[in-house]
């Protein structure tokens, strides 16, 4: 995970990827999926927006890898 907000994420993939349209993304420990919709791909690199906001998130974590400025934010 790169970038993740209330509303969306910025999914890194290990290897290129081809992802759904729409998809459940399980977020760490908690066992709850989030209904994704899938708004840019770029090789291994996806952003996507959730369908419902995260309740009780942070507004946004930061890039734990960098300052993501390369990419379009979800």
């Amino acid at each position: 995970m790169r970038n993740l907000s209330p509303i969306g994420a910025c999914v890194v993939f290990c290897a290129d990827v081809t992802v759904p349209e729409y998809f459940d993304l399980f977020l760490g420990p908690d066992t709850r999926p989030y209904r994704a919709h899938l708004i840019w791909h770029d090789a291994n690199t996806v952003g996507v927006s959730f369908l419902e906001a995260r309740e009780n998130a942070p507004e946004v974590l930061p890039d734990p890898v960098g300052s993501g400025a390369d990419r379009p934010t979800a």
